[in-house]
């Protein structure tokens, strides 16, 4: 989603579910400059200076013996990727 403003706003647990079931790592990504480059409710794509920091990679949780991932175990790996995120947006 494309944000405004210095803090990264809350995120949902799809990304680390994923990450939990597949057991890969999740390689976190900050993007920006995209609001200015298609602002909400734009038709077209403007020009515009676009940075793109990427983080190192957060591993996935290991696996309980039963193959399921706690959903404590996604919170917190979507809490990770959040602080991380804020730290390669600042």
């Amino acid at each position: 989603t494309r944000q405004t403003g210095p803090e990264v706003q809350e995120l949902f647990d799809g990304t680390a579910y994923v990450a939990a079931r597949t057991g890969v790592p999740i390689v976190p990504m900050g993007i920006g400059g995209s609001e200015a480059m298609m602002p909400k409710g734009a038709k077209m794509v403007r020009r515009s200076k676009l940075v793109l920091v990427v983080g190192d990679p957060i591993p996935a949780p290991p696996k309980t013996e039963s193959g399921r991932m706690p959903r404590s175990a996604v919170s917190a790996l979507t809490a990770e990727l959040h602080s991380t995120l804020q730290k390669l947006f600042d």
